[in-house]
């Protein structure tokens, strides 16, 4: 039976760095281009890889594209996706939808297939904050990836992302017929979204409203209370675990996630209608401008979408 060749096999027939070696399989561009069509025959030669696998690589030609984003029903990822669609194939790019769930170890799986070539590009929108996950998507900064709707702090790296100043603001601005007392912020500073959602709540709240950071610290009692959040699960599960702040006052939702239910607790909700489509297009010509080497690999740049208005639940 013939032994399976190894990285370490194509180094040593090539006198390079198994590092170089690795880089040039994964289509890297750190790695000259002759020197990656060399280690490429040569893994094909020795059945490295299967051979599709590396002609893919050379020619630059697997034209797969993966969506890694956690679900649909929480995200709306059917509007992006669709609009990433249509915007790769006019290009000859398919695109691959990966659910992750929030789960570290299916995200890592689908994040090593990226790395390892299975496709040309990736758009993802992060999971919850991981140092494990952190590390795997620092490690393809030298990838064609575009983030979208969040990102990491500290990862270098585009993202495409809604106007999120302007969309607080114009959520802000409903409290003004509603005779607000106070703000919850539960926004988190996990990623960089969340921070300029949170700074903009306080810059526009911070002289008009008292601003709680912890529901538990809430003292106001027969009062309109608005509760600030990115998702509609998040301001759920807030009252289901402190139920006293609903029966003592009048609740307010204000969200960047649809609210599409009632609750017992909630008097009004109203939600940020973020320019989904519009998202989804940018983020996939952004793409396809670093896999045709028309736009810097690594490089931070934010592209902000403007929101398209609020709207309130039930109206």
């Amino acid at each position: 039976m013939q032994t399976r060749s190894r990285l370490k096999d194509i180094a040593q027939n090539l006198k390079l760095d198994v590092s170089t070696v690795s880089r040039g399989l994964r289509g890297s561009q750190r790695v000259k281009p002759d020197t990656r069509e060399i280690i490429l025959a040569e893994a094909e030669r020795l059945s490295f890889h299967p051979n599709l696998l590396a002609r893919s690589l050379v020619k630059k030609a697997s034209n797969l594209i993966l969506y890694l984003t956690a679900n649909f029903r929480e995200y709306e990822a059917d509007l992006p996706a669709a609009a990433m669609s249509r915007t790769l194939a006019g290009y000859g790019y398919t695109l691959l939808l990966g659910l992750h769930f929030n789960k570290s170890d299916i995200f890592i799986h689908l994040l090593v297939s990226f790395r390892q070539g299975a496709f040309n590009g990736l758009i993802i929108t992060p999971s919850r904050e991981d140092e494990a996950l952190k590390k795997r998507i620092a490690a393809c900064a030298d990838l064609p990836v575009i983030f979208m709707d969040r990102h990491y702090k500290n990862i270098r790296g585009t993202i495409v992302t809604s106007d999120n100043a302007q969309g607080v603001a114009l959520l802000v601005n409903e409290l003004k017929n509603e005779k607000c007392s106070a703000v919850i912020d539960l926004f988190t500073e996990q990623t960089s979204v969340q921070a300029v959602r949170a700074d903009a709540l306080h810059s526009l709240c911070k002289k008009k409203y008292r601003i709680y950071f912890n529901i538990a610290d809430c003292t106001e009692e027969g009062k309109t209370v608005a509760i600030f959040s990115s998702s509609q699960g998040r301001i759920r599960r807030a009252l289901q675990n402190y139920p006293l702040l609903a029966k003592r006052n009048r609740i307010l939702a204000m969200t960047f996630d649809a609210w599409d239910y009632e609750h017992p607790s909630v008097a009004g909700a109203y939600y940020c209608l973020q320019d989904l489509e519009k998202m989804g297009e940018t983020a996939a010509e952004l793409l396809l401008e670093q896999i045709q080497g028309k736009r810097k690999i690594g490089r931070n740049y934010m592209r902000r979408i403007p929101v398209l208005g609020i709207r309130q639940y039930g109206a």
